[in-house]
């Protein structure tokens, strides 16, 4: 006799009821942190239920926390009331999944068998005239999931069941059946994106119609920031605003302020940034510029441009430049002659591109014109044509001193002082080139041979050399031979550059408060490094430059930190001054040689899995991955990521951060994305969590907080 079990029974023990908490690893010793003031577990992962297990809820997993400046409230937490589509199962229905085209390429389901196209998703063959069982709810489990995560579908139903019970289910995402069962592995994207679940249940004879819900969930996917605050661009196409605290304080009722209004917070597909201002453009290619008006543009250029079909925007310190689908262009904000203006040309554009000092625009001919703030009204003549696609537009410090490089290796300059130097520089060097970088005076390219070419204020390899001698400062030049060495990679401060050789040594040139002479003859860098502690012969893995400091980490995970000098009665050794110049060593020893600098701790290396670092203007980022124990109310254990984070460099723009310090100390998720900051960081996990941190001034050491909170998914009525 066929046994039936009450529905409340069958449910019992179902993960979505779950709470749980979170325990350090056994081989890591971690703990979650969550970066929220009250240290309450982070993002609860909803355990995985067996597959008789039908009934879950939406369940949001985050920890309530106040957002810090939110303009636009975020996604609801909890499941909105949906329409649920039926599909009538009868006799003469047998498919019961319309056919959706499958992708081209073949798919596989989560368990390793390959998914099946909707044709032959399993139709019923119970002859019946009508549904005797009503499907009353279906849900994800982990409702709040992540990118790359396994999801499995929960189908509820109003009436008693047996052990009989079978589920079908079909995933559907971009209009694709991705798989058909009841549980699937989410592709790289697919987090993003609705995904359309359709199922049914048999139960012996009885059986369902089919039932189909559709859910999104809320995942950040951009972030800028400038000298007022921050913004985040989510894939629900809405943005977040955050504004530096002093920012706002100063700010408030300021006339020259213009502010982002809620009903532009829809189907946003992009944002930008410059010095002062924000700006977004919609699907439709409206354009919303806000911010100081002298960076936003003033009301007549923002009117002008709310009828056109925007496509493409650039940004200079102080202005953006808007192309529309027409293939004009319009200035918004201070520019120099071009302030607030339409441009009046006979030329058509197809692409623009923004450095600090101009812009760059492309026409459909490959001709490619620069606009400064010394261009005329209805006279952009500065043009040129071009072989290749452009690669990267940049400006040094002189307002009419500009490069690009194309995809083919090609350079073109336009200023005075860059042609003068450029055309007496040998052609034969000029070709293939690999990398361009820049000082704010110099250009430096690096071509396919490993040389290295320099054009602008400094144009010979040398570095500046400073001390203190009978109470005299003495400034001396030395040149040296940077091209007898290959090199790799170059990497720029505002005024020094740095190459990475391919056997990993370093060379710099350029200014010594910039960091421009280590590794130097005079001064012997390595000699100090080995007496140091560091092996002489440990190469250089990898190198970052902020505004006046540079950052190198070694094959066995030391770090080498040298920066400009602010002081110039600092330290000497030997009689020559090493102020510059941080060790592991220096910092065991406490010779922290700048006020306001932070370094995360003596002798600590960072893990040789961790390529992922960040500079911003004066402090730099690293973190480090680990695995966390996640404990629930049941016996089931489960290791899942979390990671680490360490920041060195100016406390004023986000230094000051040691992870092993923090109670607890690791954060839920891996990194997918650590963004540079004007104040400090921001870091997107694969959950889809947002947690910044920053420094206003020297007393105040940095603190991680969640901004947004992943949120779980919610569904859409159809």
């Amino acid at each position: 006799m066929r046994v039936y079990l009450i529905l409340f029974l069958f449910l019992t023990g179902c993960g979505g009821s779950e709470s749980e908490t979170f325990l350090p690893s056994r081989e890591t010793k971690q703990t979650i942190h969550d970066g929220s003031v009250s240290n309450r577990e982070l993002a609860p992962i909803v355990p995985v239920a067996p597959e008789s297990q039908i009934k879950t809820t939406i369940h949001d997993d985050s920890v309530s926390k106040g957002e810090l400046a939110p303009i636009v409230p975020a996604a609801p937490e909890t499941q909105t009331k949906t329409k649920t589509t039926i599909h009538n199962d009868s006799v003469s229905n047998r498919e019961l999944i319309p056919t959706v085209p499958v992708a081209p390429d073949t798919q596989t389901n989560s368990a390793g068998g390959q998914d099946l196209p909707a044709a032959q998703f399993p139709p019923s063959n119970i002859k019946q005239s009508a549904a005797s069982l009503e499907i009353d709810g279906i849900n994800l489990s982990p409702a709040n999931y992540a990118a790359g995560e396994t999801v499995k579908v929960y189908v509820s139903v109003k009436q008693s069941v047996t052990l009989e019970r079978q589920n079908f289910c079909q995933w559907i995402i971009d209009g694709q059946v991705v798989s058909d069962q009841c549980s699937y592995t989410l592709k790289p994207g697919e987090e993003l994106k609705p995904i359309t679940i359709m199922a049914r249940v048999e139960d012996g004879k009885l059986y369902s119609n089919t039932v189909s819900n559709t859910f999104i969930k809320r995942f950040p996917i951009n972030h800028i920031s400038n000298n007022i605050g921050m913004l985040t661009l989510f894939s629900d196409g809405t943005i977040e605003e955050y504004y530096w605290s002093k920012v706002k304080e100063k700010t408030k009722n300021v006339s020259y302020l213009r502010a982002f209004k809620s009903e532009w917070n829809h189907n946003i597909r992009n944002i930008y940034t410059n010095d002062y201002g924000f700006a977004v453009i919609d699907s439709a290619g409206h354009f919303y510029s806000w911010g100081e008006t002298r960076a936003a543009g003033n009301q007549y250029i923002f009117d002008a441009l709310q009828n056109a079909d925007i496509a493409m925007v650039a940004n200079s310190k102080t202005a953006f430049a808007s192309l529309d689908k027409n293939g004009d262009v319009y200035i918004s904000g201070k520019f120099g002659h071009l302030d607030n203006s339409k441009l009046q040309t006979a030329d058509k554009y197809n692409a623009v591109y923004g450095s600090k000092n101009g812009f760059l625009l492309e026409t459909i001919d490959n001709k490619v014109c620069v606009i400064d703030k010394n261009t005329q009204k209805n006279k952009v003549n500065n043009c040129k044509l071009i072989s290749g696609v452009v690669k990267q537009f940049s400006s040094i410090g002189n307002e009419d001193d500009f490069a690009i490089l194309t995809d083919l290796g090609n350079v073109y300059v336009w200023g005075q002082q860059s042609l003068a130097q450029w055309n007496k520089l040998d052609k034969q060097q000029l070709e293939n080139i690999q990398q361009l970088v820049s000082t704010t005076g110099t250009f430096a390219a690096l071509t396919d041979t490993g040389k290295v070419i320099l054009w602008g204020a400094l144009d010979k390899f040398k570095y500046n050399y400073q001390f203190i001698k009978d109470d005299a400062q003495i400034m001396t030049w030395h040149e040296i031979d940077i091209n007898r060495y290959k090199f790799k990679a170059l990497f720029a401060t505002d005024g020094a550059f740095a190459g990475l050789t391919h056997d990993g040594q370093v060379w710099t040139w350029g200014s010594v408060f910039s960091g421009g002479n280590i590794y130097s003859e005079n001064i012997n860098h390595q000699k100090l490094l080995q007496n140091d502690g560091i092996n002489n012969f440990d190469p250089i893995v990898d190198l970052l430059a902020s505004s006046h400091n540079f950052t190198a980490i070694t094959s066995t995970g030391h770090r080498i930190v040298w920066r400009g000098i602010w002081d110039i009665n600092g330290e000497t050794r030997d009689g020559i001054d090493i102020k510059f110049l941080v060790t592991d060593k220096d910092i065991e020893n406490g010779r922290h040689l700048l006020e306001g600098w932070f370094d995360y701790g003596s002798g600590k290396t960072i893990p040789a899995s961790n390529h992922l670092l960040k500079a911003n203007e004066n402090a730099f980022v690293s973190f480090s991955k680990n695995k966390c124990w996640v404990k629930t109310r049941t016996v089931r254990n489960r290791e899942v990521d979390c990671f680490k984070i360490y920041s060195w460099g100016f406390m004023q723009t986000g230094a000051g951060i040691d992870s092993d310090d923090l109670s607890p100390s690791s954060i839920l998720g891996k990194v997918q994305y650590i963004y540079a900051d004007k104040m400090g960081f921001t870091i997107h996990t694969d959950r889809g969590d947002v947690y910044t941190w920053s420094g206003h001034n020297e007393a105040m050491t940095p603190a991680i907080e969640k901004l947004y909170p992943a949120k779980s998914a919610v569904t859409i009525s159809e």
